[in-house]
């Protein structure tokens, strides 16, 4: 078995807008906290490859997935070896434009898949031998995050991870844990969030790190405590999780894989009357039509009713792999954390990172509660990402039907 790794650096310029937490805020980069990257790690086992690409921004878009898949085809890296997931950070900038929450510079959105491709092919270029595996999925010690959505909802209080040891070669760290990496709130600083102490904490322990954020949809993490900054809270969250990942890593066999998964997705059914009433259901809740918010809804609304046929199924693919002991799926969505406790309980294991935010970001995949008290996972977010909502109960259908389809694979 062979490991490498490489990454490139993906700060934005000052003053383009950052992305997330509103409509048409037109917040812009004023400073810099911390330099975001595209990280890659690679695995080769004979003539099993898999490759995890993990980028420092809110999400990619299909674009750079084909021209990352193209450039790496003649290296051996196929489709279904490739695993693209995002950190979603709130603090870098728009490659893929949702309706109100930050406009995308077709300059930095041009030269991003050269960078990608790069640090991929660096990675390649890095493999050495690996000479052991640990792995970890092991619960923190004091909360660091909350379920926004539902009141006493699941969180997920794993950290998972693999180690993978290299000879003469620093180790490489896979780290996942399920949190929205908003704890720096609407700042006008570049950042990777917790995730950049995270990487930090890791090299000075002598190892190159990975973050893979897991379903976090519904996760954001705990405010500061009385007395306590943004700043402090985030080195404390960063630090709960490093902590974590390092206590018990357990020595776990050379093993990898990767494959794709295919599923076909049912979406809310509307007729055209549907999308009216919809609509103005939404903007009935603010005093004028002005409303950034009630803007977005009419947005939608206008683009549900110029297509020759509203959509009621979406076909997806979902990538998976395993490294060691620990499996990994990718879904193409703000996926909520009782779709990744489903398909860890039809595996019957702890060790599945299910990842969110993979490939182009498809939205949220809200589960039935969040759907039935018409939250904004449910409703309001279709409006941003101009797409039908899914039809109640089809992220707790996927989750089963996913954990079902990796037994079998």
């Amino acid at each position: 078995m062979l490991a490498g790794f490489g990454k490139s650096n993906v700060t934005p310029d000052l003053g383009l807008e950052l992305t997330g937490y509103g409509y048409y805020l037109k917040r812009k980069a004023l400073s810099v906290r911390d330099e975001l990257f595209v990280r890659a790690v690679c695995i080769e086992e004979g003539n099993t490859r898999l490759m995890l690409i993990s980028h420092d921004v809110l999400g990619i878009n299909r674009n750079i997935v084909k021209d990352v898949v193209g450039a790496l085809a003649p290296t051996g890296y196929k489709r279904e070896n490739i695993i693209f997931v995002s950190i979603h950070t709130h603090t870098g900038s728009s490659l893929i434009y949702h309706e109100g929450c930050g406009e995308v510079d077709d300059d930095y959105v041009a030269g991003f898949s050269k960078k990608v491709i790069s640090a991929c092919k660096d990675a390649i270029a890095d493999v050495k031998p690996v000479t052991a595996m640990r792995s970890c999925a092991e619960k923190i010690a004091s909360p660091v995050a909350y379920n926004r959505t539902l009141q006493n909802g699941p969180v997920d209080p794993y950290v998972r991870g693999v180690l993978i040891e290299r000879k003469n070669a620093m180790p490489l760290a896979l780290v996942s844990y399920a949190c929205h990496g908003v704890s720096l709130g609407r700042a006008t600083c570049i950042s990777a969030d917790f995730s950049s102490e995270i990487h930090k904490a890791l090299e000075k322990e002598g190892m190159l790190s990975i973050y893979l954020n897991g379903v976090c949809g519904d996760i954001d993490p705990i405010a500061p405590k009385e007395g306590q900054t943004r700043e402090e809270n985030l080195h404390f969250i960063a630090d709960t999780i490093t902590e974590a990942f390092l206590r018990n890593l357990t020595p776990c066999g050379l093993h990898v894989s990767a494959g794709r998964l295919s599923e076909t997705l049912s979406l809310l059914p509307l007729t055209r009357e549907d999308v009216k009433r919809t609509a103005a259901h939404a903007a009935s809740k603010y005093p004028s039509e002005e409303e950034p918010a009630c803007k977005v809804a009419r947005i939608w609304e206008r683009e549900m009713l110029d297509k020759d046929e509203i959509p009621s199924r979406e076909d997806i693919t979902c990538g998976y792999g395993k490294v060691g002991d620990m499996g990994i799926v990718a879904l193409p969505f703000e996926a909520f954390t009782k779709t990744g406790l489903l398909i860890r309980e039809a595996i019957g294991s702890e060790k599945v990172m299910v990842l969110g935010c993979a490939e182009e970001l498809l939205g949220y995949l809200p589960v039935k509660e969040d759907i039935e008290q018409e939250a904004y996972a449910a409703l309001e977010s279709a409006f941003l990402y101009k797409r039908v909502p899914p039809a109640p109960g089809e992220a707790e259908r996927l989750g089963y039907a996913i954990g079902n389809l990796l037994i079998k694979s």
